[in-house]
């Protein structure tokens, strides 16, 4: 099985969880992450891990909700 984050329903649900605030803000609120990080991320650059965990416990949302489980074929 092949997991993979949906990039675009996380991007989304970061952008209006941040709203008007600034990167700067919100990168010292969630913490351990850069401004140009957090804007590469909302720009479409797919986190590492720990900070893809670290946001959606700031969003306060179950990593789970953005995972998007497709089975790989298995070759005969």
């Amino acid at each position: 099985m092949k997991t993979k984050i949906d990039l675009r329903a996380f991007i989304g649900m970061l952008k209006t969880k941040r709203g008007e605030r600034g990167l700067r803000e919100v990168a010292q609120e969630i913490g351990e992450i850069s401004a140009s990080t957090l804007s590469r991320i909302e720009n479409g650059r797919p986190p590492e891990m720990d900070l893809f965990l670290r946001i959606c416990d700031w969003m306060g949302v179950d990593p789970a909700t953005f995972l998007d489980r497709a089975d790989e074929e298995v070759p005969e």
